[in-house]
């Protein structure tokens, strides 16, 4: 048998050529010293710059062994569910990261405390044998303008919830908040959508999102202000909640004849960026830059300008061998809920009605100025109260749409509220559409 070296014995990494503790290599049965040749740091930098390439390779090798990865999985199971060790650093690790989460982020308990409560909500609701009580005794709207009782709900609503069912009052549109699924489209899941929207003549079927994540925050704070995002940590939670959403709540609704929509909602200021391209690229691929290069080697902007194009992966799309594959093609729309008080669009017009940046004399200047004038306006008049919703529509199930989405055209007049926005494919690629 090889003796083990010491722990403090050095090692080079063949990546940056430094000399390391052997504990900062990770493990590696096939190599003679049994530790891998690059150490964590040069591997843990590859991985996150190759982080969607990565993404993309497991996403194929597991549609394609679905089977010899559900048996891993088992068998993985079976071998630690007897080793207390392997219980311990578990829990250890677990322990670590939440004391981390907590000293980071002075609202995590109190978002942990809600998450676990609506878990043993959905946990009871779907054990119990009894109906799930109503949290509420709020109307649901009717196609002929009468009020109906609320449906019972198995747990309360979320603030994105909330805020997309106060869009649907604000705009008269019919609907029900998990309405008994099997009566009404005669489907049965275990994990079901949240609406069912009903204008008239048609019948929508909609789950909502709601964001909570602070990756973005906690990286700047562990950076001292400054971080490096890739594109994955970019889009991963719009993707996440659209791929989710897709496969989990619409999914079983896929033969039901009606369309299939992605809602997303960000009442609580999540660090997720709602955008049309922050949106539409997390559906549909990575933004990259395509730019027209001259055989002088110079950006060719007067034939060709440089234009952004949806490129390897994403919600919906990837770019594969055989072309694009949609991976939810029954999905027929994501919609965003956004919502903006009145009091921003007085403060913008006050402004809008003051001299600019430059006759103030500068940005210092001019931000005193417009406090200021807005205090002064606000003391005399006061501000209007209260909030207006809209939403954007991404299309999916339009015309021309390409091969592999199949969902159920989503009829406009569903979302055409004044404010309302649609996008969708054209011949041009996707962008907005009438």
């Amino acid at each position: 048998m090889r003796p083990t070296p010491a722990s403090d014995d050095l090692k080079r990494c063949t990546k940056c050529g430094e000399e390391k503790p052997r504990a900062e290599f990770s493990r590696d049965r096939s190599r003679r010293d049994g530790r891998y040749s690059q150490c964590k740091a040069c591997v843990r930098r590859w991985q996150e710059e190759n982080a969607d390439r990565l993404a993309d390779y497991h996403r194929r090798w597991q549609q394609a062994n679905r089977g010899k990865q559900r048996a891993q999985n088992r068998r993985y199971r079976e071998r630690k569910r007897g080793d207390p060790a392997y219980r311990e650093r578990r829990r250890a690790n677990a322990r670590r990261r939440d004391r981390e989460r907590r000293a980071q982020d002075p609202d995590y308990v109190e978002r942990r405390r809600e998450n676990n409560r609506r878990d043993r909500e959905r946990r009871r609701a779907r054990t119990s044998d009894a109906p799930p009580e109503t949290t509420t005794a709020e109307p649901v709207l009717t196609a002929s303008g009468a009020t109906m009782a609320a449906m019972p709900r198995s747990y309360p609503k979320t603030a994105a919830d909330e805020r997309f069912e106060a869009y649907l009052v604000d705009h008269g549109i019919p609907y029900q908040y998990e309405p008994p699924w099997e009566e009404r489209l005669g489907v049965s899941a275990e994990v079901l959508p949240d609406f069912l929207i009903e204008p008239a003549g048609a019948r929508v079927v909609a789950e909502v999102k709601q964001f909570e994540t602070t990756h973005i925050t906690d990286r700047l704070t562990r950076g001292g202000g400054v971080a490096t995002l890739s594109d994955r940590a970019v889009y991963r939670h719009l993707r996440g909640a659209m791929t989710k959403t897709a496969r989990e709540q619409l999914l079983p609704f896929a033969g039901a004849g009606v369309p299939l929509v992605v809602v997303l909602a960000n009442p609580l200021g999540a660090d997720v960026n709602m955008d049309f391209d922050h949106v539409a690229f997390a559906a549909l691929g990575n933004m990259k830059v395509r730019v027209r290069i001259r055989q002088d080697g110079l950006p060719d902007d007067q034939h060709e300008p440089a234009e952004l194009v949806a490129d390897g992966y994403g919600a919906f799309i990837s770019v594969t061998e055989q072309g694009l594959v949609n991976h939810h093609p029954h999905v027929s729309a994501v919609v965003v809920v956004h919502e903006r008080q009145h009091r921003q669009d007085w403060v913008q017009q006050v402004i809008a009605e003051e001299p600019d940046v430059d006759e103030l004399g500068g940005t210092g200047p001019a931000m005193d100025h417009y406090l200021k004038t807005v205090a002064r306006r606000e003391a005399e008049q006061g501000t209007p109260e209260g909030s207006y919703r809209w939403v954007e529509v991404y299309d999916l199930s339009g015309n021309p749409t390409p091969p592999g989405f199949n969902g159920v055209p989503l009829p406009r007049a569903v979302f055409s509220g004044e404010r309302d926005r649609w996008y969708g494919f054209t011949e041009d690629g996707f962008g907005e559409i009438d």
